[in-house]
């Protein structure tokens, strides 16, 4: 056994927490010292990785800053969030956090300026994680992970997520894109207590126990397939599609008002969210339309020309994520803790449909933290209306 392996049947010690302060200007020393305690009980030691996701309302930069403070040999990492997610269930102005003891260990980059990011500088960081791999890494690859906490408001992580992709094709990929309590003005990340806004945060995770990604949407095709025969990907924007104006095209397929505003068009999404599928092999991954901009479509997530887009129909919400994390929990012996990438607009369709309780409901968990966010990840994909996450095997 190499240096510094786990041992066969060991697995590091992790630990969740979902604290919520009594007022959104509690201070950050009450925070820090309530999850101290938590984790103190949960690991029996200093955590060596520790995630945390909270709420832009709350003081995020001391936050961040007090955390690194308190665990200076620990990879302390987080974004500002859209709602947090745990034992709480779906909450906001509250901080949810999960942490991994030793041998657990992260390897971790901010990039800055996240809207101007090149595929040749996010493929560096995959190079510089590969080598970390090839050489360093004492893990079994099953306990590698590549979490990503991106700029929610970029609308670039398609750059990113390609480099990562192709530089580390053995390694799964999954996160979301940080958020601000759907304000839509600005996110943050943080690492080791420096907090950046407009940046994206990649954290090589080797997690000293088994783990397995999914994704889950609760979308079912229906309908015939169009192509898109006009695009531009670099602003996310569909301009044609079956060769007709995309917005055109568009409230014809749903047999809305053709003089429809932009602002009853948002409205209507809101309530009614519509997405399409992109095919591979037997899975439908989901592209869903944010708005409209003049004659365009505006998207979640960047499509080319020529892609083929598969009409969706919403199924149960809640059906789907309670099926689809029991389906994760089971392909790992013993699953732990789940860690939850929730699209934002999962939850504004939960609120117009008065779901919102029975969606808190199913991702409420003792062992789960995470956050709703401005977009997902999973793989060298963003996704939309989706759910993604990470299960840790090997037990609590």
């Amino acid at each position: 056994m190499r240096e510094g392996a786990t041992p066969p049947g060991s697995h590091a010690p992790l630990a969740v927490a979902h604290l919520r302060p009594e007022s959104a200007t509690a201070k950050v020393e009450a925070i820090d010292q309530e999850l101290a305690q938590v984790l103190a009980q949960a690991l029996g030691q200093p955590p060596s990785v520790l995630l945390f996701f909270a709420s832009s309302r709350l003081d995020f930069d001391a936050l961040a800053d007090a955390l690194a403070a308190r665990y200076p040999r620990c990879t302390v990492a987080g974004c500002t969030t859209a709602g947090e997610i745990g034992a709480l269930g779906c909450a906001s102005q509250s901080v949810s956090v999960l942490a991994l003891g030793a041998p657990a260990r992260a390897h971790a980059v901010v990039l800055e300026s996240q809207r101007s990011l090149t595929f040749e500088r996010a493929a560096a960081v995959a190079a510089n994680f590969d080598r970390l791999v090839q050489h360093e890494a004492p893990t079994h690859p099953a306990e590698r992970v590549i979490l990503t906490l991106t700029d929610g408001l970029s609308g670039s992580e398609e750059h990113l997520l390609a480099a990562l992709g192709a530089g580390l094709p053995g390694i799964p990929i999954v996160g979301g894109s940080a958020g601000d309590d759907f304000n839509f003005e600005r996110t943050r990340v943080a690492l080791n207590g420096q907090v950046s806004s407009g940046a994206a945060l990649v954290i090589l995770l080797e997690a000293a126990r088994p783990v397995v990604t999914f994704a889950e949407h609760h979308y079912r095709p229906e309908g015939e397939p169009a192509v898109v025969t006009a695009a531009d990907p670099s602003t996310r924007r569909v301009l044609r599609v079956d060769g007709r104006p995309a917005r055109e095209w568009f409230l014809d397929r749903l047999d809305l008002d053709p003089t429809m505003s932009v602002e009853a068009l948002r409205a209507h999404l809101e309530a009614h969210p519509v997405g399409f599928g992109i095919r591979a092999g037997d899975r439908y991954y989901m592209r869903g339309v944010m708005s409209v901009k003049e004659d365009a479509l505006l998207m979640g997530g960047a499509l080319e020309r020529g892609a083929i887009i598969h009409p969706m129909r919403a199924g149960d919400l809640i059906a789907s994520t309670r099926d689809g994390l029991e389906a994760a929990r089971a392909r790992v012996a013993a699953p732990g803790a789940t860690l939850l990438f929730n699209c934002g607009g999962r939850i504004w369709e939960a609120r117009a449909h008065g779901l919102m309780d029975e969606l808190s409901d199913a991702l409420r968990g003792e062992r789960v933290a995470g956050f709703t966010t401005y977009g997902e990840q999973f793989g060298p994909l963003v996704v939309n209306h989706t759910l993604t996450g990470l299960v840790f095997g090997g037990g609590a």
